[in-house]
């Protein structure tokens, strides 16, 4: 499956609905909670960073699924770091965390297509999340 997106934040949400639906047709709606997440935070840093139309690729194999985004940018991910209240800053840290694999290959023509793999039956090592319990309000 192959989609080309506008880079307009609405886009993020069909991509999200195309990885779901895809997934789900394909018999591996187990890997699309982990899925869903990693291509909402790839496309919306397509679409932030790189300025550009977002290509989604999805393609089953025997262990699971590969999932490509692509963009004009060459400029690969970096992992960053921000403060507990930053709003952004932490999906290269989720791609770590969740996928299987994952990596950027450039692209000859300009631009990257970041991807990962998530395996059919796999599990996800903890996540360890740095937050000052402190900062949340009172229910």
């Amino acid at each position: 499956m192959h989609a080309r997106l506008a880079a307009k934040p609405r886009c993020v949400g069909a991509a999200r609905r195309l990885t779901h639906t895809t997934l789900q047709s394909w018999g591996l709606a187990t890997l699309g909670d982990v899925a869903v997440l990693l291509v909402s935070e790839l496309t919306t840093n397509a679409i932030l960073h790189a300025h550009s139309t977002v290509g989604i690729q999805l393609q089953t194999n025997p262990t699971g699924v590969r999932v490509d985004i692509c963009d004009d940018s060459p400029v690969p991910p970096q992992l960053r770091r921000y403060t507990p209240e930053a709003a952004t800053g932490r999906g290269v840290r989720l791609l770590q965390s969740l996928a299987d694999t994952w990596g950027v290959q450039q692209s000859p023509v300009g631009g990257k297509c970041v991807w990962f793999t998530l395996v059919r039956g796999g599990q996800p090592e903890i996540v360890e999340w740095e937050f000052d319990v402190s900062t949340f309000e009172a229910l």
